[in-house]
């Protein structure tokens, strides 16, 4: 069966799932990577990712280095998995088909669906109780409790709030999502800096070289822990938002921009924890249990509104990462074996464009080779030359 583009040109919605993004579809440069990921890591729970590593019982240096070169190790690896989506145009979780077959793609894609959909949870409650603690400081008759932290119901509306936006924008192209990514990515640097600027006032200088350093396995260990934090659940998406480039981009932007927006954000921010539980552990310790109500409550009111939003829109923009994207579901629910539609996983989507459902056999290996083939000469002049790679040819549903 051949297929179609799945995208309605100036509608704004999504409808491309795991097929391979059609050629009129694909634009950009890998540049636009940066800030897609950027603004997904530049986080204040970085900076708890900090203390765990620290409390592996490493000195400062140590938990820096091992944390910095932790980032720097998965993110590159999430880097070269991401070459695959303007090569194939196809999402990471579709990809890995080649290398498992239908069938037996259908175990690790399960287990990675639950992971994302966990890890989604987890951003939408922490967006969720900022929004409800910061109700709490502004209005604490009616949002807050008597120890001031803030309501069960007030958590619940934010949540209702947060999630059903969450539905809503999901379903919006990725040519929305890049022009939104670059707003938020520059509205979170410029908070972020601000708060590093009044965070840093509370690290006593004097006091970093007081712990003792750690064996040469807990050095590892950090290094591990820091890749399990950040990268490594990256990795099976890591070319979804890459898959919307020309086929023929080359490979050494896509792995270094995106290897640098993961990277540069956490690092930061890594060095920040690190330096704060290093001087002060009973504010380390609150931090690694409450990294948001811990460091917040240091801020003035001035700033502590402002950066509540802030936090709210990064963690909600978080959970819009492809797999949230594409109708709740995703690349991961499909490769499954599912027959159900992208569009068709949730109700929105439902709503906002027509489901479609479509059953098809995998590709075989000699067409995926020519596919995404191309001659060094066209990758010279930025285009495929290859007339094998422009040939139509169907993903497996």
């Amino acid at each position: 069966m051949t297929h179609t583009s799945q995208s309605t040109p100036g509608s704004g919605v999504e409808r491309n799932g795991i097929n391979p993004v059609p050629e009129a579809e694909r634009r950009g440069t890998p540049r636009e990577l940066f800030a897609v990921w950027f603004s997904w890591n530049v986080s204040i729970l970085g900076i708890s990712y900090g203390i765990y590593v620290f409390g592996l019982g490493l000195s400062v240096l140590q938990a820096i280095v091992a944390g910095v070169l932790g980032y720097a190790g998965s993110a590159f690896l999430v880097g070269v998995l991401a070459v695959g989506g303007p090569r194939t145009g196809l999402p990471t979780l579709t990809q890995t088909r080649f290398a498992f077959g239908f069938h037996g793609n259908k175990l690790p894609t399960l287990f990675a669906y639950l992971s994302n959909v966990g890890w989604k949870i987890t951003i939408i409650t922490l967006a969720s109780t900022t929004g409800a603690g910061l109700f709490a400081r502004l209005w604490p008759a009616r949002f807050a409790r008597p120890d001031g932290h803030s309501t069960t119901a007030a958590v619940l509306l934010w949540y209702v709030v947060v999630l059903a936006v969450t539905l809503v924008v999901a379903v919006f192209g990725h040519k929305v999502i890049i022009r939104v990514e670059k707003w938020i990515a520059g509205l979170t640097s410029v908070m972020t800096i601000v708060f590093i600027a009044l965070i840093l006032p509370n690290i006593r200088w004097s006091a970093l070289g007081s712990t003792g350093h750690g064996s040469w396995g807990a050095f590892v260990g950090g290094a591990i822990m820091a890749m399990t934090m950040v990268g490594i659940g990256f990795l099976n998406y890591g070319g979804d938002f890459a898959r919307y480039l020309p086929r023929c981009t080359r490979a050494r932007g896509v792995i270094g921009w995106t290897a640098g927006g993961i990277t540069l954000p956490v690092a930061v921010l890594l060095i920040l924890g690190v330096l704060l539980v290093g001087s002060d552990a009973k504010l380390g310790a609150a931090a690694a249990s409450d990294p948001i109500g811990a460091l917040t409550a240091l801020l003035p009111l001035w700033f502590f509104i402002p950066f509540s939003l802030v936090i709210v829109i990064s963690r909600w923009w978080c959970a819009m990462r492809p797999p949230a994207r594409r109708c709740g579901a995703g690349p991961a629910a499909p490769p499954t074996g599912s027959p159900g539609s992208r569009c068709s996983t949730t109700p929105t989507a439902n709503r906002l464009s027509a489901s479609y459902r479509r059953r098809c056999r995998p590709p075989s290996a000699g067409s995926i080779r020519r596919r995404a083939s191309c001659t060094t000469s066209a990758r010279r002049r930025g285009s495929c030359a290859c007339a094998a790679a422009r040939t139509s040819w169907s993903a497996c549903c």
